[in-house]
Parts: structure tokens; C-alpha cells; sequence
């Protein structure tokens, strides 16, 4: 797998299925109960928004992307020299925790589509700019 690659999937130059088929042959059987990801680095940084992980939420949510590959992704974030997380905003931290769970599931071990569901309606919850009215009583 190339880093570039999911780079381009959350630019949205490259589809889920081509995501998908380039995780699939990334695997690496390492015995039987272990396949390995091999990944080739970007040459630069990357920085990770709420609308990236939206983006592999739907991949998900429609079937093309498997929870197991969502958590595989998740730990080619977390262990990344070139990913870095969106700072300095008021969702500041949300898109780390959201990868960190990914990374390492801590209902069963594994990420559900229930949980994939709770987490999309979480991060777009937090993305959408709430506008409190102004009262001419203030």
C-alpha cells in the first residue's frame, strides 16, 4: 500500500474501490492467523481532516471498504511519519482520538458497522459551524 494513495483517496482523486483494491494487495499472509500490510511512504506531510475520515466512514458504510481494512488504515496513521492530524481548530483532537479508536477497537476488538455509524454522525456533528443567533437584546 501506498501512503500516496490513501493521500489521493481522501483528495478524493482516487475511488474507494481503488483504495480497496490496492489494501487487498498489500496483504501479506505472515502464517495463519496474521496477514502483514506492506506500506511505501509519501514523500511529504499530509494532514488529516474531519472530511477525510468521512470520507472512509462511507467508504465503509457502502460496503466497498471491510472494517478490518478501516482499522488497518488507522494504524498506518497513528504509526506515520507523514500523516499528521488537523490542530488549531475548534474540533482540535477529535480527528486523533477517532483514529486511535480505529486503530485499536475496545468494544470486542473489532470495529462494527454500528460503531462506524456512531462515528460518522460524531465527526459530522462536530464539523457542521453552528450560528447562534444574535438577540437585539443583548
Amino acid at each position: 500500500m501506498h501512503e500516496a494513495t490513501l493521500k489521493q483517496f481522501f483528495l478524493g482523486t482516487v475511488d474507494a474501490r481503488q483504495l480497496a483494491e490496492e489494501l487487498s494487495k498489500s496483504a501479506i499472509e505472515d502464517g495463519p492467523l496474521l496477514i502483514l500490510h506492506q506500506v511505501t511512504e509519501m514523500e511529504r506531510d499530509f494532514t488529516v481532516r474531519v472530511e477525510h475520515l468521512l470520507r472512509l466512514c462511507d467508504a465503509v458504510l457502502d460496503g466497498i471498504i471491510g472494517t478490518h481494512y478501516l482499522e488497518v488504515i488507522a494504524r498506518w496513521l497513528v504509526g506515520s511519519e507523514k500523516f499528521e492530524y488537523e490542530t488549531g481548530t475548534r474540533i482540535e483532537g477529535l480527528v486523533g482520538r477517532t483514529v486511535l479508536e480505529w486503530s485499536a477497537p475496545s468494544t470486542d476488538g473489532t470495529l462494527t458497522m454500528d460503531a462506524i455509524r456512531k462515528t460518522r454522525n460524531l465527526l459530522t456533528a462536530a464539523s457542521v459551524k453552528t450560528v447562534r443567533p444574535t438577540s437585539q437584546f443583548a
